[in-house]
């Protein structure tokens, strides 16, 4: 992957721009045509082409992994990368990049060479005012969420609640960066997918008492019994949502076992599946998130258990 401006360096004629083992990528950046385009190759070979440009927005969100909304988790060739123009620099969108024009923070981002990428602290406050509410929200748990020993690579945190604290507030003449604040307002650490975060939330906002997230209950002489997704102690109420990993039979016998166990010990054990929490919606508002999941079927039943208890 190549700039026009480096063919020529090298003493290629216009000519060979126009072979047919390339292709065009807009804005004079080419590829081989046998070479399968990544969106970080291109935002890479488009920052070094731009020295203090740097990686930003939903294109580092997603060399990151951040968990985005379902039509913001794929890119395509022909789609625009998302860029930050160097400092004391004005440059116009194109078919090929979409410039930001904020402060990144250098000391906190990842650099190699001359190719700059955000943090993901930075990454999380970029898109913020265009994600719904608990889309946010789920970004902000994923980042100060503590991994699980022995199943990630790693042992701390991306990030703290003050970490993300800070960034808000070094920003506070940023466009949109309410959006950041109303989301940081609602941040716990314990959430550990992004379905549990919204189930999180339609609690929250349906005033039900705030749960104890991934907790480990242990027997007697510290056995380790069961780290549910939510738990009222007070009512010994467990409550886990069931994604994909659940449905098979295994797991589903599995399962049974675990619950009857606890059911023996007084905890009533109440299980959610993706129909008891609404569909995410892009282009929701604020207001429009907090109805949808207050009113979900997933809080209703909790609000049930809690009232049996």
């Amino acid at each position: 992957m190549f700039h026009r401006s480096d063919a020529e360096a090298h003493g290629l004629g216009p000519h060979r721009v126009k072979a047919v083992d390339l292709r065009s990528l807009g804005c004079g950046f080419y590829a081989h045509r046998d070479i399968e385009v990544t969106e970080s190759m291109l935002a890479s070979a488009v920052v070094e082409h731009y020295p203090g440009a740097a990686i930003t927005g939903p294109t580092a969100a997603r060399i990151h992994r951040l968990p985005l909304p379902r039509e913001l988790q794929t890119w395509q060739v022909g789609q625009p990368i998302h860029l930050n123009a160097p400092a004391g620099t004005r440059r116009r969108d194109s078919g090929l990049v979409s410039w930001s024009h904020r402060r990144v923070d250098i000391g906190t981002a990842f650099v190699s060479g001359r190719v700059v990428l955000a943090s993901r602290v930075d990454t999380w406050l970029d898109p913020c005012p265009m994600l719904p509410l608990d889309a946010r929200v789920v970004i902000a748990d994923h980042l100060v969420r503590h991994p699980r020993r022995g199943l990630e690579r790693r042992a701390l945190p991306y990030a703290s609640v003050e970490d993300l604290r800070a960034a808000v507030e070094s920003r506070v003449r940023q466009h949109g960066i309410a959006a950041a604040r109303s989301a940081l307002a609602l941040t716990r650490v314990g959430s550990d997918s992004p379905q549990e975060t919204r189930c999180r939330l339609g609690c929250h906002f349906g005033r039900l008492d705030e749960p104890e997230l991934n907790p480990v209950l242990r027997g007697a002489g510290g056995r380790w019994l069961f780290q549910p997704d939510f738990l009222w102690r007070h009512a010994r109420l467990l409550v886990a949502y069931d994604g994909q990993p659940h449905f098979t039979s295994d797991r589903a016998v599995h399962d049974q076992d675990r619950a009857l166990d606890l059911q023996a010990l007084g905890f009533t054990v109440l299980r959610l599946f993706r129909d008891h929490l609404p569909a995410p919606r892009l282009h929701a508002s604020d207001d429009q998130v907090r109805a949808a999941l207050a009113n979900s079927p997933a809080v209703a039943l909790v609000r049930r258990a809690l009232e049996a208890a």
